[in-house]
């Protein structure tokens, strides 16, 4: 930003509207409390610094988004309160045009459409700091309501919410961290599988991860290509709804069970039905393969407990002691015993070659004595543990071999509905109908994230089997694939005393730098998020940090119209500076690291060695260059501008 940015308006009058007070100042613009004196109300009115102002593009990038934001504001806003989105035109451009000699010019832009209805709103706040308060808590609100349709929007906004309450040194307020954090947890979504028209009860993999498998209350059985996203088909299948689906562990046949009473069996490979298995027990409420694939585990919903061999179509009546519906069954990874729970809130362990049952545990009762009911069992990989999903809003973790309980899991608002564990039995997750999954530490039961995006109840939850994904299935009749690598918990570095305005990995990916308006570079430690080191000999914001390929060096750009090269172990800047006659914006080394390339405010790329330092060369380009970066063959290099093109 231009120092002379930096005069405040307040007390000036822009054609109808007159400024009250500056509420937040960011890179492009600063946001002022306005009067609209021909509509008797306060606005937000956001004023461009002169580096962009007679910048044509750059004007009609914030018309559009101005017209965008107020067709999808228009049917929400009360007739009283609604933002008019404009940019200052005819008469008033004439205002604005005078006002770019003052190193400002006028536009609305969506900020202000984002923002204007809060204001009106708490027009009579007395403080730019209670002001600000209220904007930031308006953008979460929006944030939060765009994560579903586009996620990385919502992490846009919550991003500039953090950023304004960080300009007022203000205590962030919850609704905002919760935006971002919520945002943060959206852009981990990969996809989403839509064409059931009602909820959707199970989803389930392939063992091989390729296929997707949903069936819904529509009584439809859909396959999806996991890696496109594509449906493959539609199973004509059951006449009422149905409530689980299995795949054989060879992934040859697909088992989908029915409130109908019947089980179907499919062939994968011509989508053809096999055989239907029929017990006359009722609704089935759960299947489960036993590993070797020949044998199908069933509960049903008159407390029946059937064993089917696949390939004679006959079954075994197992003789389990429930007195209600069996909500849930499940093989261990040997197969040589099968766990069953239910409403009666019983887990009964059992050997699956007789059916003898070995231990059970016991229902809680709650405070009005109806015992838990249990809606989902999941075994460990290592068969150890079991997991259990209970409708009070808890799991429960047993050891699989003498029934003790390992730890409860707490925080979801209503019932659980499923439960399940990642491969390498490291993590587990749950579902609930509060709409939201979670994901669990297995060994000691800290909730590490949460998966929120879907519109009603979760239904189902499974990790991918070889991939770092996990799917969620719902009753918004959509199953959602995400992202489960540990980045998704975010380490939080606290350090920078104002907004960060660049962040890089070094190439080996051990280390992260920031640079902040605070005047300060800083480095971390990627995987602990430790700060190692802070560089701060800058007199003005860092614009841009750069590693070099060896990792041994840092290179900085600045307002103070310097770069600089630090030695990162030592934090000794690396003389002499790199001079600049306008603030640096951008830098970036050459794959070898034998040449830096920096841009600046005046429109020049300049070359240096970054030994030296000495100016090898510079480029012209007749408008400021914002960010620079090399081609990985290092023989073409593109430079981004304030005119919205990029440069090669």
């Amino acid at each position: 930003m231009n120092k002379s940015d930096q005069s405040d308006l307040t007390g000036r009058v822009f054609g109808k509207y007159t400024l009250y007070g500056r509420l937040g100042t960011g890179g492009m613009a600063r946001v002022y409390k306005a009067y609209q004196t021909n509509l008797d109300r306060y606005v937000a009115l956001k004023l461009l610094h002169s580096h962009l102002a007679e910048e044509d593009e750059f004007i009609g990038r914030f018309e559009r988004e101005a017209a965008a934001v107020a067709a999808g504001n228009a049917a929400k806003a009360d007739a009283n309160l609604r933002a008019t989105a404009e940019v200052v035109a005819g008469q008033e451009r004439e205002i604005a045009q005078a006002a770019i000699a003052a190193q400002e010019t006028a536009v609305f832009s969506a900020y202000e459409l984002a923002t204007a209805v809060a204001i009106a709103e708490q027009n009579a706040l007395e403080t730019e700091n209670q002001s600000r308060l209220v904007i930031a808590r308006q953008l979460a609100g929006i944030a939060t309501d765009q994560l579903n349709s586009d996620p990385q929007l919502g992490l846009l906004l919550s991003l500039e919410t953090i950023k304004l309450i960080q300009e007022a040194d203000l205590d962030t307020p919850e609704s905002a961290e919760d935006a971002l954090f919520r945002a943060m947890q959206a852009s981990q979504l990969r996809r989403i599988f839509s064409g059931h028209v009602e909820g959707i009860n199970d989803g389930t993999f392939s063992l091989d991860g390729r296929l997707l498998a949903t069936v819904s209350q529509d009584s439809d059985v859909k396959l999806w290509d996991v890696a496109t996203g594509q449906e493959i088909g539609t199973l004509p299948t059951h006449a009422q709804p149905v409530n689980a689906v299995a795949f054989s562990p060879d992934g040859s046949r697909l088992a989908t069970a029915s409130q109908d009473g019947f089980i179907i069996l499919w062939n994968l490979e011509t989508l053809q039905l096999i055989t239907v298995l029929s017990g006359q027990d009722g609704a089935v409420n759960d299947i489960a393969f036993h590993p070797d694939g020949r044998f199908l585990l069933a509960g049903y919903a008159n407390s029946a407990i059937r064993l089917w061999d696949t390939t004679n179509r006959r079954s075994d009546l197992r003789q389990v002691s429930h007195v209600a519906a069996v909500q849930a069954v499940a093989f261990n990874a040997e197969g040589s015993r099968f766990a069953t729970a239910g409403s009666d809130g019983r887990i009964i362990v059992s050997e699956s070659e007789n059916g003898i049952s070995l231990f059970s545990i016991e229902p809680f009762f709650g405070d009005d004595n109806r015992p838990t009911v249990i809606n989902a069992l999941a075994y460990s990989p290592d068969g150890s543990r079991l997991l259990a999903a209970n409708d009070n809003g808890t799991a429960t973790v047993w050891d699989a071999n003498d029934a003790s309980l390992i730890f409860r899991l707490t925080g979801h608002a209503v019932q659980l509905t499923d439960v399940a564990f990642s491969p390498d039995g490291s993590l587990l997750a749950t579902a609930s109908d509060d709409g939201t999954a979670k994901v669990w530490d297995a060994n000691t039961g800290q909730a590490l994230y949460t998966l929120s995006g879907h519109t009603s109840g979760v239904t189902a939850v499974t990790f991918h089997p070889t991939d770092p994904l996990i799917l969620t299935a719902s009753q918004d009749s959509t199953a959602r694939l995400w992202r489960t690598e540990a980045g998704l918990t975010p380490l939080v570095l606290s350090g920078h005393t104002d907004a960060i305005s660049a962040i890089t990995f070094s190439l080996d990916g051990n280390f992260l730098a920031t640079a902040g308006e605070d005047d300060v570079a800083r480095i971390w430690d990627s995987s602990s998020g430790t700060l190692l080191n802070s560089f701060a000999d800058h007199n003005n914001s860092v614009n841009d940090v750069a590693f070099h390929p060896d990792g041994n060096l840092l290179a900085t750009a600045s307002d103070d119209q310097n770069a600089r090269i630090w030695d990162i172990a030592s934090g000794d800047i690396q003389l002499p500076v790199m001079d600049h006659p306008a603030p640096v914006n951008g830098l970036a080394f050459n794959p070898e690291g034998t040449v830096l390339v920096t841009v600046a405010d005046d429109g020049f790329l300049r070359f240096w060695d970054p030994i030296s330092k000495e100016l090898l060369k510079r480029l012209p380009y007749d408008a400021a260059l914002t960010k620079v970066a090399f081609s990985p063959d290092g023989s073409l290099i593109a430079a981004g501008s304030v005119d919205g093109t990029a440069v090669i």
